[in-house]
């Protein structure tokens, strides 16, 4: 999932920097040894209530953010909605306070962020 950032709010292509916890649905699945891995990129392994750092470097397109970020929904509803089209389960995530995030449409499934740091609190299996 890539998220398309307002250039007006992110100019050249400046993240924020978050002043307080910010709750956000992530969309997971369970692969076949009963871990809970990202939706498309299986690699990454993810648990409840570890803190995750993304320190890849930014990939990025003219107005989005594809890679060294983590991606996630603003609204449980469109995180539900991506999570019944591509056969997921929606996690409760927050970004903490602090972390560097951009914000934006998720390639049209919703709004959405794109942020450094991002731990799962609930899933709802």
């Amino acid at each position: 999932m890539c998220l398309n950032i307002n250039l007006y709010k992110h100019p050249g292509y400046q993240s924020i920097t978050n002043r307080k916890d910010i709750p956000c649905y992530k969309v997971i699945r369970k692969n076949s040894k009963g871990q809970w891995t990202s939706l498309f990129f299986k690699r990454k392994k993810w648990e409840l209530n570890k803190l995750y750092t993304n320190t890849g470097k930014i990939d990025r397109g003219a107005t989005t953010i594809c890679g060294g970020y983590y991606h996630s929904f603003a609204n449980i509803n469109d995180a539900m909605c991506h999570a019944y089209e591509y056969g997921g389960t929606v996690a409760k995530c927050i970004i903490p306070k602090g972390s560097q995030y951009f914000s934006g449409d998720c390639n049209h499934d919703g709004y959405g962020y794109a942020s450094r740091k991002l731990k799962i609190v609930k899933i709802y299996d």
